[in-house]
Protein backbone atom coordinates (compact mmCIF):
# COMPACT_ATOMS: atom_id res chain seq x y z
CA UNK A 1 0.00 0.00 0.00
CA UNK A 2 1.16 3.47 -0.76
CA UNK A 3 1.79 5.66 2.15
CA UNK A 4 1.52 9.26 1.25
CA UNK A 5 4.16 11.61 2.40
CA UNK A 6 2.41 14.49 5.14
CA UNK A 7 4.42 16.49 6.20
CA UNK A 8 4.54 17.93 9.42
CA UNK A 9 4.60 21.43 9.16
CA UNK A 10 1.38 23.55 7.47
CA UNK A 11 2.15 22.24 3.66
CA UNK A 12 1.23 19.25 3.10
CA UNK A 13 2.12 17.41 -0.19
CA UNK A 14 1.57 14.17 -2.08
CA UNK A 15 3.19 12.94 -5.32
CA UNK A 16 0.61 11.10 -7.13
CA UNK A 17 0.30 10.41 -10.91
CA UNK A 18 -1.75 8.25 -13.23
CA UNK A 19 -0.70 4.88 -13.65
CA UNK A 20 0.71 4.20 -16.62
CA UNK A 21 -2.27 1.29 -17.49
CA UNK A 22 -5.01 3.49 -16.77
CA UNK A 23 -7.00 6.23 -18.73
CA UNK A 24 -8.83 8.96 -16.84
CA UNK A 25 -11.88 10.72 -18.42
CA UNK A 26 -14.35 13.23 -17.15
CA UNK A 27 -17.73 13.22 -16.94
CA UNK A 28 -20.90 15.16 -15.72
CA UNK A 29 -20.55 13.64 -12.27
CA UNK A 30 -17.08 13.10 -11.64
CA UNK A 31 -14.17 10.65 -13.14
CA UNK A 32 -13.91 7.91 -14.52
CA UNK A 33 -10.94 5.53 -14.49
CA UNK A 34 -10.19 2.36 -17.17
CA UNK A 35 -7.55 0.36 -15.59
CA UNK A 36 -6.93 -1.22 -19.07
CA UNK A 37 -5.04 -4.80 -17.90
CA UNK A 38 -8.39 -5.62 -16.34
CA UNK A 39 -10.99 -3.74 -18.37
CA UNK A 40 -12.88 -2.55 -15.19
CA UNK A 41 -14.18 1.22 -14.75
CA UNK A 42 -14.00 2.93 -11.51
CA UNK A 43 -15.84 6.28 -10.96
CA UNK A 44 -15.54 9.07 -8.90
CA UNK A 45 -17.95 12.07 -7.91
CA UNK A 46 -17.11 15.05 -8.44
CA UNK A 47 -15.25 15.70 -5.28
CA UNK A 48 -13.25 12.66 -5.84
CA UNK A 49 -12.57 14.59 -9.48
CA UNK A 50 -11.74 17.65 -7.27
CA UNK A 51 -9.01 16.27 -5.35
CA UNK A 52 -7.46 14.09 -8.40
CA UNK A 53 -7.15 16.95 -11.00
CA UNK A 54 -5.95 19.76 -8.08
CA UNK A 55 -2.94 17.17 -6.95
CA UNK A 56 -1.84 16.11 -10.42
CA UNK A 57 -1.86 19.67 -11.76
CA UNK A 58 0.49 19.88 -8.97
CA UNK A 59 -1.39 21.69 -5.98
CA UNK A 60 -0.46 20.96 -2.64
CA UNK A 61 -2.62 19.03 -0.62
CA UNK A 62 -2.91 21.47 2.04
CA UNK A 63 -4.68 23.73 -0.62
CA UNK A 64 -6.85 20.79 -1.62
CA UNK A 65 -8.15 20.29 1.61
CA UNK A 66 -8.65 23.88 2.45
CA UNK A 67 -10.33 24.64 -0.54
CA UNK A 68 -12.93 21.37 -0.05
CA UNK A 69 -13.44 22.28 3.70
CA UNK A 70 -14.33 25.98 2.88
CA UNK A 71 -16.48 24.81 -0.40
CA UNK A 72 -18.40 22.00 1.66
CA UNK A 73 -18.00 22.99 5.11
CA UNK A 74 -16.18 20.67 6.22
CA UNK A 75 -14.25 20.15 9.37
CA UNK A 76 -10.20 20.04 7.91
CA UNK A 77 -9.16 16.95 9.46
CA UNK A 78 -11.93 14.78 7.87
CA UNK A 79 -11.16 16.27 4.54
CA UNK A 80 -7.58 15.44 4.75
CA UNK A 81 -8.36 11.58 6.11
CA UNK A 82 -11.14 11.17 3.57
CA UNK A 83 -8.51 12.41 1.21
CA UNK A 84 -6.08 10.14 2.10
CA UNK A 85 -8.25 6.72 2.40
CA UNK A 86 -9.02 8.17 -1.82
CA UNK A 87 -5.84 8.42 -2.71
CA UNK A 88 -5.01 5.07 -1.19
CA UNK A 89 -7.86 3.47 -2.73
CA UNK A 90 -6.73 4.65 -6.08
CA UNK A 91 -3.32 3.07 -5.82
CA UNK A 92 -5.04 -0.36 -4.71
CA UNK A 93 -7.01 -0.65 -7.25
CA UNK A 94 -3.90 0.06 -9.94
CA UNK A 95 -4.91 3.51 -10.71
CA UNK A 96 -2.50 5.84 -9.54
CA UNK A 97 1.22 5.53 -8.45
CA UNK A 98 3.40 7.67 -6.87
CA UNK A 99 5.65 9.85 -8.54
CA UNK A 100 9.45 9.88 -7.99
CA UNK A 101 10.67 12.91 -5.78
Amino acid sequence: MIHWIWKKSREETWNVAIAPETRVSAHEDGLAFLHIPSGRVFVCNRTGARIWQALSSGLSATAVCDEISRVYSLPQDLVRRDTRLFLGELERQGLAVRRAR
